[in-house]
């Protein structure tokens, strides 16, 4: 029974990162494993080396093969282009724009360009959260 508990502890750093089903099922046919070979004799130390070696190999092939979020940009969307209009402008300089309903702070492409409210802008760039911005055409 002792080799269980260990057993679990040891397992339950590899469940930590994974979907509760995958750990829990995971988890069952290891310990079924585990019976299996203790029923067979084995020393204890190798069932625990084997059950722990197949837990990290199950682990690493899930951690691999799981492509949720993986695969997607930092931002789910894209401003690059989008008009816009100057709602205010600070007394610091900070311009601030909204583009599509939010808004946003944003700096001038050209920095000797001047904005006033309600001026119709265009996104040029993005840096993290700010638009870089220039006067629509």
């Amino acid at each position: 029974m002792l080799i269980y508990i260990i057993l679990a502890i040891v397992l339950m750093a590899t469940f930590l990162d994974f979907h509760l089903g995958y750990g829990f099922s995971l988890f069952g046919w290891l310990v079924v494993l585990g019976f299996v070979l203790f029923s067979f004799h084995v020393p204890v130390w190798l069932i625990i080396m084997v059950l722990a070696i197949l837990s990290v190999a199950i682990a690493v092939f899930i951690v691999k093969n799981n492509k949720t979020q993986t695969d997607k940009t930092k931002y789910t969307f894209e401003l690059v282009g989008k008009e816009g209009k100057v709602v205010k402008i600070s007394e610091d300089g900070t311009i601030l724009v909204e583009v599509d309903g939010d808004t946003w702070i944003s700096y001038p492409e050209n920095k000797n360009e001047k904005f006033k409210p309600n001026d119709p802008v265009v996104v040029t760039g993005q840096n993290g959260l700010k638009l870089k911005i220039k006067k629509k055409e």
